[in-house]
Formats: structure tokens, sequence, C-alpha cells
């Protein structure tokens, strides 16, 4: 008889305390905020947070791959104690490129300790491969590595990219010579893109049989218009160790500061770049 009793209580407490949250409800309802678009809050019929159905497409954050170092190396510089160092990056990136890359070069010594650093700053663009040297390090010791650290990287997005301008490098090659210098690389540059570029950085690799780096050299070669062609010799006024059997050459244009390249794969970028078709 008591269990039956307490039964009817629990029932009619339970129907009773139903009844006083509808009340509240009701009597709350009429002061309830409106759902919208900027509460914070996923509701309506929004597929994320303030996004989605009623509300504007929910925008998707891009996942970008770090830059990765795939080579570095060092070689002397014919100098007393200079070097010359080259670091080989990449961007796995298909639609993103990096307006700047600033990266540190260490030469690392043998007990480990950094026997000389040099800043700089470079460019790439989506899914590209290139090398960035420094010249003319001055250090003492014996040098066992060199490391690349990439330190802050602007990344910009690409509309419609599909390849790197066209600048080809034709005829590669060195030669020993006679004369001062101890060698020397040549070769042909030929712009094949509708651009015309104000500087070109030329970067060569010279490589013997094993692949390994023997001698780095860099320059810059001014004004090529769409088109144009033009030869180039870099030297090496001071021997160096090892028979080159491999002439790699990268020729670079920063579109990043071409305005018409960047109109065309950058639409959202400044406009302050200069326009070198005018």
């Amino acid at each position: 008889m008591m269990d039956h009793r307490r039964q009817k209580k629990l029932v009619f407490g339970t129907i009773y305390g139903a009844l006083l949250l509808g009340i509240a409800y009701l009597v709350y309802l009429p002061f309830k905020p409106p759902e919208t678009c900027f509460d914070g809050k996923q509701n309506q019929n929004e597929t994320g947070v303030d996004c989605g159905g009623v509300c504007g497409a929910c925008v998707v954050e891009p996942v970008l791959e770090n830059i990765r170092v795939l080579e570095t190396a060092w070689v002397f510089a014919g100098k007393g104690d200079e070097y010359d160092v080259v670091g080989k990056i990449s961007n796995p990136n298909n639609d993103y490129g990096a307006s700047e890359v600033a990266y540190t070069f260490q030469v690392i010594g043998e007990s480990g300790n950094i026997l000389a650093e040099r800043q700089g700053t470079s460019f790439i663009l989506p899914k590209e491969t290139k090398y960035i040297v420094e010249t003319s390090l001055s250090f003492s010791g014996k040098p066992s590595r060199v490391e690349v650290v990439l330190r802050n990287t602007t990344w910009e997005k690409f509309a419609g990219y599909k390849e790197r301008p066209a600048l080809e490098a034709y005829n590669r090659s060195f030669e020993r010579t006679s004369g001062i210098n101890f060698g020397a690389a040549k070769g042909l540059v030929v712009n094949n893109s509708p651009f015309d570029f104000t500087n070109v950085g030329i970067v060569v690799v010279l490589r013997d049989g094993s692949g390994n780096v023997v001698a780095l050299q860099k320059t810059d070669m001014q004004t090529l218009r769409s088109g144009e062609q033009r030869d180039f010799t870099l030297v090496w006024p001071d021997p160096f160790q090892g028979d080159v059997e491999k002439v790699e050459v990268q020729t670079d244009a920063n579109v990043y500061r071409t305005d018409t390249f960047i109109r065309t794969y950058l639409p959202t970028m400044s406009q302050s770049f200069q326009n070198l078709n005018r």
C-alpha cells in the first residue's frame, strides 16, 4: 500500500514538474533572443557556427604544408676562409605560393657549434622546387654540415595558376679556362613567357659524377623582355676540387613584383606592383 502511494506521488510530481517547466518556457519564449547568423551558435539550419544554410557559405581555412628542405651543401669559395652554401627547397602546395620566405643558413662545426650564420629572403611558387644560395661566408673552423632554418613565410593564394614563367636555360656548359680565371659556366637564357622582367636571377650549381655539389655561383640579368634571349657567363677565379659532370642552371623571376603576372594569378593582392608591360 505504501509503495503504491509513493508511486502515485512520483508520477504526479513528475507531471507537475513538467507543467511548471512548460509554463516557464512559454513565459520565457517572448523574451528569447532571435536566432541569427551572428549569435555565435550553430542553430537555424546552419551547417557550422553562423555559416551555411540560411547564412553565408562556410569558409574552410586551407591546410598548408610547410616548405621542405630537400638538400643542403657547402663548398670552399677559394678565398681564405670563405665558403658558399646552398639549400634546395620545395613547396608542396598546389594553389599557394610564398611571396616571402625568410631563411637562415647555419654552418655547423664538427663539435656541433655554429660557425657562421647568414639570413636572407626568397620566394617560391606553387609546386616549385628551387635553390637558395649564399656566397662568401667567412668563418674559422672546419664545417661539418649546413642547415637551413625557414623562419617566416608569407603565403599568397593563386587563381588559375598552372606553371611557372617559361624562363629556359639552354646550351649549359662548364669549361676550365687558361686565363686569369679557373673556369666558367655558360648558357643561353630565353624568355618564352608573355611577360617582361626587369630582373632575372641565375643560379649555377656544378656537380661531380656522384651528384655532389662542387661549386656554386649566382648573378642577376637585367631587363629580359618577352621572346628575348641572352647569353650568360659566370666565372670562378679560384680553383675548386672535383670534376664537373653536371651543370644545373636555375632561372628565377620574382613574379610577385610583376604587375601583369599578379593581375592574372593573384587578383586579391595590392596593385602597387610594377607593371613591366607599360
